[in-house]
């Protein structure tokens, strides 16, 4: 807020992204309807950082950069997730620059601009990947932030510092291997049976866990009830995390999904978790209005429940959960993520009377499941992999609109 008061740009910026906020809440960005107030702001912004950026003669302090941010921010809730990514990327340029300015004038250590900037642009990319994807083809490259990380501590001083360091080292493991749509630790991409990377990953969420439950031992009588609602968070993202990093660490080939059913009864106490999650955020505000940040929550993870689990019991609560809840965190929307986890369940079963995994034969379940977002006709299709029948192995690609 102290730079509104001296950077007409971020001040354009704010007004936009409260109008637009406000129109969120209350489900008013529909379709083509668009608020002509937060429009003009944005512009007005625009205008004010080109202005800014020639007057400064290229970069000027890092301070600048904030309608960056500021911009992303409004493309999210604008739903012009294509936009917001690369608008992401030009920031995590700038941020780039920065540091490399940084480090020739010898400063080590990252400013406090700095950090806010290069902490939010990596959960950015983290979503982009794990809803996007990217591969030879993509225009979403992977940025390769410069991402320096110390060893676990022993115990974590607070919940921020826990996410801090599972944020880290989610983004270090989503940029390894071969860099073509691998997927996000917890994050909602099908392509996480990755070839042999995840093995010196477990050994580092075991580490996680060790600190993050020393912690709980050490602290969990003081928290307030929003930590102890971001404390089930981080559980609920580190349980998924480690099924993600075991199947990983196998080497098995995309189509081997029936390895999820020997995870029933993880996704079962992450279905539990989850509800307690959904309990304290309905109870912070009344359940009333969809929700908007950028902070890591659980429509992602729900979402892989959905995906990966073939238990029809449990995937059903899963996707109950995504229609209630009504919240988009950053490039994570529980609206899309809905529509994505009705079409898995309806294409692998098809119209049969499910009762266990066992009822969908590998045959049926797809794998390698990405949402694709066309600009030119502004909607979104669904990208797929599965093999041709039961006695045809062979994998065939689908591509189908999604309505």
């Amino acid at each position: 807020m102290q730079r509104v008061q001296v950077d007409a740009g971020v001040r354009h910026a704010v007004f936009a992204l409260a109008s637009l906020h406000e129109d969120f809440e209350n489900n008013a960005i529909v379709g083509s309807s668009e608020n002509m107030f937060a429009l003009r702001q944005y512009n007005l912004a625009i205008r004010e950082h080109i202005r800014q950026v020639a007057k400064d003669k290229g970069l000027g302090n890092t301070e600048a950069y904030l309608p960056c941010l500021l911009f992303v921010l409004i493309e999210m809730l604008r739903a012009n997730y294509i936009s917001a990514v690369y608008l992401a990327r030009k920031a995590t340029a700038v941020l780039q620059y920065s540091l490399a300015k940084s480090k020739s004038r010898g400063s080590k250590d990252l400013q406090g601009y700095e950090c806010f900037f290069e902490r939010l642009l990596r959960r950015i990319e983290m979503q982009a990947i794990g809803l996007i994807g990217y591969d030879a083809q993509s225009a979403i490259c992977p940025t390769q932030l410069a991402v320096e990380y110390a060893t676990v501590p022993t115990a974590f001083s607070s919940i921020s510092e826990a996410w801090d360091y599972l944020e880290v080292y989610g983004h270090v493991y989503s940029l390894s291997g071969t860099g073509k749509a691998d997927s996000v630790v917890g994050g909602p991409a099908d392509s996480d049976i990755r070839p042999c990377s995840a093995r010196p990953y477990l050994d580092i969420l075991q580490q996680w866990t060790t600190a993050f439950n020393l912690f709980l031992a050490q602290q969990s009588h003081w928290l307030m009830p929003l930590e102890k609602r971001d404390a089930n968070i981080l559980r609920l993202h580190q349980i998924l995390n480690r099924t993600s990093l075991e199947v990983g660490a196998l080497c098995l080939p995309p189509e081997e999904q029936t390895i999820w059913d020997d995870y029933h009864s993880v996704f079962e106490e992450a279905i539990t978790l989850a509800t307690l999650i959904l309990s304290a955020h309905v109870s912070e505000t009344s359940g009333s209005k969809p929700s908007f940040s950028l902070d890591l929550g659980m429509v992602g993870p729900l979402y892989d429940i959905a995906r990966r689990c073939r238990d029809p019991f449990i995937r059903r609560k899963a996707i109950h959960m995504l229609r209630i809840c009504r919240r988009r965190e950053g490039l994570w929307d529980s609206s899309l993520a809905l529509l994505v986890a009705e079409r898995i369940v309806a294409i692998e079963e098809d119209d049969v009377a499910v009762q266990s995994s066992a009822d969908v034969p590998r045959w049926r379940r797809i794998f390698n499941v990405k949402p694709v977002f066309s600009a030119k006709e502004s909607r979104w299709y669904l990208h797929y992999e599965r093999e041709a029948s039961a006695s045809r192995t062979v994998t065939v690609q689908i591509q189908e609109m999604m309505t």
